[in-house]
């Protein structure tokens, strides 16, 4: 599937990436190969390139809302704390899915 374009696999290192060019990356995946389906694993790594939760909320919020007009399925990991009790996520992800098609993992 790789060689013949149907799946497209990039790793990304957080530390070298800015959220605009991050959202750049998955734009050009979606507009050059046709992507219908974006996985983005996880957000806990995209997290750690903004200083402030409320920034990654805002930017994965204005990628969530461009797939959804593409027509693009987003499928979202995060790494959750706690086992038990109070479990608490680093980014506020009802506020991710409600707006958008995304499915969080």
């Amino acid at each position: 599937m790789v060689s013949d374009k149907k799946l497209v696999l990039e790793q990304v290192d957080a530390a070298e990436l800015t959220p605009g060019e991050f959202s750049a990356r998955v734009r050009r995946c979606v507009e050059v190969y046709s992507a219908r389906t974006v996985v983005v694993d996880s957000l806990n790594g995209y997290q750690a390139t903004m200083p402030a939760e409320h920034a990654l909320t805002l930017h994965m919020h204005e990628l969530l809302q461009y797939l959804n007009r593409q027509g693009a399925t987003t499928i979202l990991t995060v790494a959750q704390h706690g086992l038990v009790g109070d479990m608490k996520a680093p980014v506020d992800i009802t506020y991710l899915a409600d707006g958008d098609t995304a499915t969080v993992f």
